[in-house]
């Protein structure tokens, strides 16, 4: 057989990895739905802290900008420790420190 018929465009490769990744979540969704009933979820609800809403945060765009930094700061760090440690790269953004 020629190499043809085993090449695979970047564009599939993508969509597979992604479709793993989804798989994965459908997995642990189930995982999570056959340990916890819904009585334990809404225990758990009943002892949540209700919502400030005198806070700035809840009256601002800038919510939005705190729950992103938020969620993508420890993925950012995360990379940069993998670079830099584990692959032993320089990341030349990090020589003027």
């Amino acid at each position: 057989m020629s190499k043809e018929t085993y090449y695979m465009s970047k564009e599939t490769l993508c969509v597979k990895r992604l479709s793993i990744q989804v798989l994965a979540v459908e997995i642990l969704s189930i995982g999570l739905k056959q340990s916890y009933s819904r009585a334990d979820v809404e225990d758990l609800v009943k002892h949540l802290k209700p919502v400030d809403n005198n806070s700035i945060l809840e009256h601002s765009p800038w919510k939005e900008a705190y729950f992103a930094v938020r969620a993508i700061l420890p993925l950012l760090i995360a990379l940069v420790f993998l670079v830099v440690v584990v692959l032993r790269k320089v990341l030349f953004f990090l020589l003027f420190f």
